[in-house]
C-alpha cells in the first residue's frame, strides 16, 4: 500500500547532463488532454483562425499552442522576444519552445483551471561524488531508470519561480521501485 505522500511518476525522462533533476508528470489527466486536442482541431473552435493578433500576446499568458507535431497543447508565455516569436513554456511537458502568434489560440477558461502536469523535481539524498555529475553517473542513473515507472516519495515541496506559473512548487522526491515484492529506495542504489 503506498504512503498518502506519495505520487505517480510516468517515467519519460529524468536525468539531465547537468544533474538529476527534470519534471515528473502525474498520472490520470490523459482525458483532459485528449478533450483539449479534440477542442482546438475541430473547425470552427478558434477564436483566430489565421492565429493570435500580436497585440493580444502577452508574456505570463496560458495560450493554447500548436506545436510542429500540429497538437495543441497549453503553454505559457514565459517572453516575447521581438513582435513575432514567443519564448513558450509547456506547463505539461516541462519544455521551453519559440512559437509565433500564427501557432497560438487563447487558451479556454476549462483548460486554463487545469493544475499543470509538468512539476519541477529533484533527488532526495542523491549527489554527486565529485563536484559535478560525470558523464559515467548519468549514464548509470539512465541506465536504472530507463523505461521503467516508479512511485515518487515527496519528501520536500519548495516554491518555484523559474517556471513563471504562479503558486508553482519544486518537488524533492524519492523514487521507489514497487515492481517487486520488496519495494526499493533508488537513492539506495546509488
Amino acid at each position: 500500500m503506498l504512503p498518502d505522500d506519495c505520487i505517480y511518476k510516468n517515467k519519460q525522462r529524468w536525468v539531465t547532463a547537468a544533474s538529476f533533476e527534470d519534471y515528473v508528470r502525474l498520472f490520470g489527466r490523459k482525458f483532459a488532454k485528449e478533450q483539449r486536442e479534440a477542442f482546438y482541431a475541430a473547425e470552427g473552435s478558434s477564436a483566430f483562425p489565421e492565429g493570435l493578433p500580436e497585440a493580444l500576446l502577452r508574456r505570463g499568458r496560458f495560450y493554447a499552442g500548436c506545436h510542429t507535431d500540429k497538437c495543441w497543447y497549453r503553454v505559457l508565455v514565459h517572453q516575447v522576444q521581438e513582435p513575432l516569436m514567443a519564448s513558450v513554456y509547456f506547463v505539461d511537458y516541462g519544455d521551453y519552445s519559440m512559437m509565433r502568434p500564427s501557432e497560438l489560440q487563447p487558451l479556454w477558461r476549462r483548460f486554463r483551471e487545469l493544475p499543470v502536469q509538468a512539476v519541477p523535481a529533484s533527488l532526495d539524498r542523491v549527489a554527486p561524488v565529485q563536484s559535478d555529475w560525470s558523464p559515467v553517473d548519468c549514464l548509470n542513473f539512465r541506465n536504472l531508470v530507463q523505461e521503467r515507472q516508479f512511485v515518487a516519495r515527496i519528501v520536500a515541496k519548495l516554491p518555484d519561480d523559474r517556471t513563471g506559473v504562479q503558486g508553482a512548487h519544486r518537488l524533492v522526491v524519492r523514487l521507489v521501485d514497487t515492481s517487486t515484492d520488496r519495494d526499493v529506495q533508488l537513492d539506495e542504489l546509488l
